[in-house]
């Protein structure tokens, strides 16, 4: 749910934007706002997310890095 907001919020933000075209420091203002919000959101996300990446990927990729051909990954 908090993504549909976001959504919305970031698109009034530019359309509202788009209504200062003639005045940059509205039209520009508005425009950041709008593109903000997103990142944002972006940046206050879990930590936790991704971590099954990191959990499950790291092993493998450490096995191929150390690997001297794909015979020695495939032992691993």
């Amino acid at each position: 749910m908090i993504y549909l907001i976001t959504f919305f919020l970031c698109l009034s933000f530019i359309k509202i934007a788009d209504f200062f075209k003639g005045s940059k420091v509205l039209f520009w203002f508005f425009t950041i706002i709008g593109l903000f919000i997103p990142i944002f959101l972006a940046a206050a996300r879990d930590r936790t997310v991704g971590f099954d990446v990191t959990y499950y990927v790291e092993p493998y990729f450490e096995a191929a890095y150390w690997s001297k051909s794909f015979w020695d990954y495939a032992e691993e």
